[in-house]
C-alpha cells in the first residue's frame, strides 16, 4: 500500500517537472573549436540572470572564437540561459573561420526561429546552419505555442504538454484504484 502512493507521488512530480521545462543545446564549432551553449524555459526562471543561468566570462580581445547569449540590457554572457515569459533569445558569435551551429531536436509543440539580419531559419525544420567568418547576432524566438502547449506571461498560469495530460490521466487512474483498494 505504502509502496503505491510512493509510485503514485513519483509519478505526479515527474509529470509536473517535465512539464514546466524544456531546453535545447546547440553545438557551436569553428575549425577544431567547439563550444556547447543551451538556452530554454523553465517555470521557475526569471527572465534577467538567476540560479539556473550559468554565467560565461567576457571574451579576451586576442580571443578568435567566442559564442555567447547576451542580453540587452544587462553586462552579462551567458553558457546557459533558460526563461519564463520573454522566450527570446540574442547569440553573439565571433569567429575567425566559418562557424556551424547544430542542434539535435526541438520539442514537438514549440516553433524556434533563429533570425539572422533578414533571414528566418526554423530550427524544427533544419538541424543546423553555416555561418562565414565574422562577428554575428542572431536572434531566437519562440514565434508561437501550439494549442495543446499554453503559457501566460503576467500570470504565470502553468504549462501543459501533451505529455504532461497523458500522465496526468495515468495518475488519475492510479489515484482512484489506489483509493477503492483503500474503501476495501
Amino acid at each position: 500500500m505504502k509502496v503505491a502512493s510512493y509510485i503514485l507521488i513519483f509519478v505526479f512530480l515527474l509529470a509536473i517537472s517535465t512539464a514546466n521545462a524544456w531546453s535545447v543545446e546547440l553545438k557551436i564549432s569553428c575549425g577544431n573549436k567547439n563550444e556547447t551553449l543551451v538556452f530554454g524555459f523553465n517555470k521557475s526562471a526569471d527572465d534577467s540572470f538567476d540560479e539556473l543561468d550559468i554565467i560565461y566570462p567576457p571574451p579576451l580581445p586576442q580571443q578568435t572564437f567566442y559564442a555567447c547569449f547576451v542580453e540587452p540590457d544587462e553586462v552579462r554572457y551567458y553558457k546557459e540561459d533558460y526563461k519564463s515569459k520573454n522566450l527570446s533569445w540574442t547569440l553573439y558569435i565571433k569567429a575567425d573561420e566559418n562557424v556551424r551551429i547544430e542542434w539535435d531536436s526541438i520539442p514537438d509543440d514549440l516553433n524556434i526561429i533563429i533570425y539572422i539580419g533578414n533571414e528566418s531559419i526554423d530550427m524544427n525544420n533544419k538541424s543546423n546552419i553555416l555561418l562565414e567568418a565574422g562577428e554575428h547576432i542572431l536572434d531566437i524566438k519562440v514565434i508561437n505555442l501550439t494549442s495543446t502547449q499554453v503559457t501566460k506571461t503576467p500570470s504565470d498560469r502553468p504549462l501543459i504538454t501533451p505529455g504532461f495530460e497523458i500522465i496526468l490521466a495515468l495518475v488519475s487512474g492510479a489515484l482512484a484504484l489506489f483509493l477503492k483498494t483503500l474503501r476495501r
